[in-house]
């Protein structure tokens, strides 16, 4: 279970349970509480920026990495730098699906015949 989940528990629980034992029980740090509590507080500083690569991962299919985001986000005069771009990728989970490779079979050939080309054996 992820820590931010945990928090949130805690947070919604704080005026019914003591934070201390809340805290033991989940295992969770109280100053790891305490910084989830204030980052609920203040704004996201990056969110306008992800919401922009969020449109365009969904436009894109998720084939933008974080370099060739960088590029656009370029062609449209926003210029950061391509460590926060990545980070807000990470953050948000914006990063790219891989892809992969499709395997390679000579044309003729069947999945599932077993032949080895030889003929007579």
């Amino acid at each position: 279970m992820k820590p931010n989940f945990k928090y949130a528990v805690i947070h919604r629980h704080r005026e019914c349970y003591p934070l201390k034992q809340m805290c033991q029980f989940f295992e969770v740090s109280r100053s790891g509480y305490y910084k989830y509590v204030k980052q609920l507080v203040h704004p996201q500083k990056d969110f306008e920026l992800a919401e922009k690569i969020r449109a365009k991962q969904e436009v894109c299919q998720k084939t933008y990495g974080y370099r060739r985001m960088k590029l656009w986000l370029d062609s449209e005069e926003i210029v950061k730098n391509p460590k926060t771009i990545l980070r807000i990728m990470h953050k948000y989970d914006l990063l790219s699906e891989i892809r992969r490779r499709k395997k390679w079979r000579h044309m003729g050939e069947d999945k599932g015949s077993g032949h080895t080309g030889r003929c007579g054996i």
